[in-house]
């Protein structure tokens, strides 16, 4: 099975200087990571099989898994509303790392169904 990572460069306005590290719940990073989700057929096939709209698609419980403050760097979990019914909602991970010139990366990893 063929496992597929995407990533994207968000520009944030970022509250801190001193603290560079992204939050896993920003508005934007969360959009950007539905964005990607979008984006790659593969990644969401399941979701198309159950006659699911991309329009529907939305991030839920979301958690942050670490934190590594020297590479300005968070590990993040997110749970996919309006999943399969009677099933656990699919879960996806993602990371999000700010680089040197402010700019954050966004890096997901395939759905967990």
């Amino acid at each position: 099975m063929k496992k597929f990572y995407f990533f994207a460069v968000v520009s944030l306005t970022l509250l801190s200087c001193s603290n560079n590290v992204p939050k896993c719940d920003d508005p934007e990073i969360l959009q950007t990571v539905i964005d990607l989700m979008r984006e790659q057929d593969g990644m969401l096939k399941e979701w198309k099989f159950m006659g699911k709209n991309f329009e529907e698609l939305e991030l839920d419980l979301i958690k942050t898994n670490s934190i590594d403050k020297e590479l300005n760097k968070c590990e993040c979990e997110a749970s996919i509303k309006n999943g399969p019914p009677f099933t656990k909602n699919p879960t996806i991970l993602y990371e999000a790392q700010t680089n040197s010139n402010g700019d954050v990366i966004i890096t997901t990893y395939p759905v967990n169904w």
